[in-house]
């Protein structure tokens, strides 16, 4: 089953190069014609403006993750969720020792 998701994420890597193709083509073609609201400048100043290549990664490894961590950012937020489980654990232990929530 690994084996057949490990086919699977590539296949929509795959189909990410592709529509990232037409999405900088898409972005030439609009650069050309968009401006601010003054008309004077252009909207977008840099590709990355129109289109973020590291969410759309992002976005796939994390569906294909299986659990295992695959950027710093998702590190960050299992360091937060571990932390945040301790000082609940901590919590509802104190809250037994003085007899309850209400007690």
């Amino acid at each position: 089953m690994e084996d057949y998701d490990m086919y699977v994420e590539a296949a929509q890597l795959r189909e990410y190069d592709q529509q990232r193709l037409i999405h900088m083509q898409a972005w030439a073609n609009q650069t050309v014609k968009a401006t601010n609201k003054s008309g004077k400048q252009p909207k977008y100043r840099k590709f990355s403006d129109f289109y973020s290549d590291e969410k759309q990664i992002r976005k796939i490894k994390i569906r294909h993750s299986h659990g295992r961590i695959v950027d710093s950012k998702q590190a960050e937020e299992a360091d937060i969720r571990k932390k945040a489980e301790i000082v609940n654990g901590r919590l509802q232990d104190y809250l037994k020792r003085k007899g309850g929530v209400n007690g």
